[in-house]
């Protein structure tokens, strides 16, 4: 908890990191809402007329869990994790706390951030297009399954090329190509893995069983992966 907690407080400190990191959780609900309100009535009513068509719910279910995915692969946090410590890495690497705890309070501050992200992009993106609660609940559960594998990936990221020398934190976020490739490789598979499904799978219910099957296993299969290369990991890196 002591490595959650100060995740938290390198975020809050420096605002560079706060608006980098937090920013996009409340950016994409916010512009959503603004193209609804923005948007002529009858354009909203055709809208909704699609989905209540056949599989239209289903499909437009996929479609929240995607952008809350999106939202999540976008967010900077897991990818540039040891980045932000900077020279100062030195000390985690000789604190009397295992690379292993280390690295799982990392994955769970940025879990506690994403999944805020994807309720309220799940949520916003429900209440627009109407989608039916045990559906957008649905969405939410996928895009937060999808999510952890998304943290995990973008932590080995970083931990395999962190970006520890920088004399302005902007560096540490904004000049670091790791939340870049995070961000397209974590935006690419579930986006692949959603129009699979929903061009593949008429079913709803198998639909969506099979996605959360396939993101859960995928998030075991990482935790295992990350939490070895970190073990070994951790000794090589350098400031």
């Amino acid at each position: 908890m002591a490595v959650f907690w100060r995740e938290f407080n390198i975020l809050n400190r420096v605002p560079v990191f706060f608006i980098n990191n937090v920013f996009i959780i409340v950016m994409v609900p916010f512009m959503f809402l603004m193209m609804y309100f923005l948007s002529p009535g009858e354009e909203m009513n055709e809208l909704v007329n699609i989905i209540r068509a056949p599989r239209g719910i289903y499909i437009a279910s996929l479609v929240a869990a995607g952008i809350a995915i999106f939202t999540a692969a976008a967010n900077m946090t897991p990818s540039t994790s040891l980045s932000r410590e900077g020279a100062q890495f030195f000390v985690s690497k000789y604190i009397p706390v295992s690379p292993h705890d280390q690295i799982l309070g990392k994955v769970l501050h940025s879990f506690a951030l994403i999944s805020v992200g994807d309720l309220l992009a799940s949520f916003t993106v429900g209440f627009i297009i109407r989608l039916p609660l045990i559906h957008l609940l649905t969405s939410f559960l996928i895009s937060a399954a999808a999510s952890w594998a998304i943290i995990e990936i973008g932590l080995m990221i970083d931990l395999t090329r962190p970006l520890l020398v920088w004399d302005n934190p902007q560096k540490a976020v904004k000049q670091n190509l790791n939340g870049v490739i995070s961000m397209f490789f974590n935006a690419l598979w579930p986006g692949l893995s959603l129009f699979a499904t929903g061009r593949l799978i008429s079913n709803p219910v198998f639909g969506y069983t099979l996605l959360l099957v396939l993101f859960l296993a995928l998030d075991i299969i990482m935790y295992k992966v990350l939490m070895s290369y970190a073990q070994k990991r951790y000794a090589d890196i350098e400031p």
